[in-house]
């Protein structure tokens, strides 16, 4: 909690104590107005959130209780019985008041550890013809760039959520919640300095692109790794898939969310491909094509996989353009592409190991517990070093399938006790995704720890000009279970 919501609750505490005492009664106007006092400082340094509700309530109801107590005349001493009752229902009133902001916070995202403070800015990709089988359109694109800037002072953190209105109601949506339930993230900072002078000292830089996982995710998921990242001399380049992500907002003001119609064929065909793979899996030996025909089953997926592919490669074309001095760009003096890596959650993974099948200008992959849809579906190597995180579920999906032939040093880590969304910003959201079974017991900070180090790592022993020396398993994650593949050996 923040500082002054604890402020806040500490203040209902005292209140609560002298409803259940009655005296002395002359504390009872200081306190109404130091609970006013407190509960108004809350809004205006902090921000209110829809989770401090209930103690608001609470806090008019004690205001009322010491405000009567104050007008009392003479001395009553109240029946034991029912001071013992009054003060056995007031803390569980503080109780209930203090459970909500605890378990949905307002977060804080841990600090990146590199030497460099973090900018950011935003590129856009003029709209282009996209043909992918019967599917054609005109593909335009918003990317976020996290990049290493000079010393900055006196300027605030990048807000975490870009438009708590429009965004949270979309992802509420999704989730089937009310449509408040996440705007409290506009109150959540980033560690990241919107627009901050570039770094140009460095010299170019390593590129790391970076998919999202599919609806409902978004253009910031994955921040911290974004942040760590850019903080260790790295130029990092979130794309937002349009359409197929929460909400994109282009520079002309057009707001485009995401296509309902599509999200709901997109997931109709994974539960019918869930079925025959799961029959697969129980029957039969795994190889890097035991699934190739259940791809009859996922039109839709494939396309979308194959297009979200070709947006990393129309982001690489005009990083190229911008590197090569035939596109003007603050950020040309960083960006080299001889040490390019793609990494991605979810199905933002997937893409990113398609997208380093078609493109060789990619040296590097990261898969962030994507299920390996597209052309490693059908039997296609990886032909890159390649990092596969796994969720502790998720190792029964049998993922690794594309592992069994590599033609390039591949690295699967599986964190124990995992879930999918633990490889996501939802782990920081609140306790009460953990309750819920949407989390596994790591925790945010954990769970970040060990994703940038393994990534950090990994990119550092493949992208860097100096020879790479093999991460040793402490260093990419010890509390996983780690298997490596090099081409013509098995594990």
């Amino acid at each position: 909690m923040r500082s002054f919501e604890v402020l806040f609750f500490v203040v209902l505490a005292i209140q609560c104590l002298l409803m259940s005492t009655e005296r002395p009664r002359s504390f009872a106007a200081p306190l109404i107005l130091a609970g006013w006092v407190a509960a108004l400082a809350q809004v205006v340094f902090e921000g209110y959130r829809w989770q401090l509700t209930p103690a608001w309530v609470l806090l008019s109801i004690l205001c009322m209780g010491l405000f009567a107590l104050a007008l009392k005349r003479g001395r009553r001493i109240t029946v034991k019985k029912r001071r013992v009752l009054r003060a056995v229902l007031l803390g569980f009133a503080w109780s209930i008041s203090l459970a909500l902001p605890m378990v949905i916070p307002v977060f804080h995202f841990p600090k990146p550890s590199g030497p460099y403070q973090v900018g950011t800015r935003w590129m856009h990709l003029q709209a282009r013809h996209v043909e992918s089988g019967a599917y054609a359109t005109n593909r335009e694109l918003m990317v976020k760039i996290w990049y290493p800037t000079k010393a900055v002072t006196g300027q605030q953190y990048e807000s975490y959520w870009p438009d708590d209105n429009r965004f949270g109601r979309i992802m509420s949506r999704t989730f089937g919640m009310p449509s408040y339930a996440f705007s409290h993230l506009d109150l959540v900072k980033s560690n990241s300095y919107l627009g901050a002078p570039v770094n140009d000292q460095l010299g170019p830089l390593p590129v790391v692109i970076f998919s999202h996982g599919y609806a409902p995710g978004y253009v910031n998921q994955n921040l911290p790794l974004m942040e760590e990242l850019a903080s260790q001399g790295y130029l990092v380049c979130s794309i937002a898939h349009t359409t197929e992500c929460l909400a994109v907002l282009f520079p002309d003001g057009r707001f485009v969310s995401l296509d309902q119609e599509l999200v709901d064929r997109f997931n109709s065909e994974i539960q019918e491909f869930k079925k025959h793979h799961k029959q697969i899996i129980q029957t039969e030996e795994i190889d890097q094509y035991s699934f190739k025909r259940l791809v009859t089953y996922i039109p839709t997926v494939m396309e979308r996989a194959s297009l979200w592919a070709s947006d990393i490669r129309q982001l690489i074309d005009e990083l190229e353009l911008i590197q090569q001095g035939d596109r003007q760009h603050e950020l040309n003096a960083l960006i080299d592409l001889q040490r390019l890596g793609a990494a991605g959650m979810s199905f933002g993974g997937a893409c990113s190991v398609e997208a380093s099948i078609e493109d060789p200008r990619i040296r590097a992959v990261v898969n962030l517990d994507g299920f390996h849809y597209g052309s490693a579906l059908k039997g296609q190597a990886v032909p890159v070093p390649y990092l596969l995180f796994s969720s502790d579920m998720a190792v029964t999906w049998r993922n690794d399938f594309v592992l069994t032939r590599v033609t390039a040093p591949a690295t699967w880590l599986i964190v124990k006790e995992s879930h999918h969304f633990d490889f996501s910003d939802f782990v920081f959201f609140g306790a009460i995704y953990r309750w819920l079974d949407a989390l596994g017991p790591h925790g945010g900070t954990r769970m970040n720890e060990i994703v940038n180090r393994a990534v950090t790592t990994f990119f550092r022993q493949h992208l860097s000009t100096q020879d790479s020396v093999p991460a040793t398993r402490q260093e990419l994650c010890s509390e996983c279970i780690q298997h490596e593949y090099s081409p013509g050996v098995q594990p």
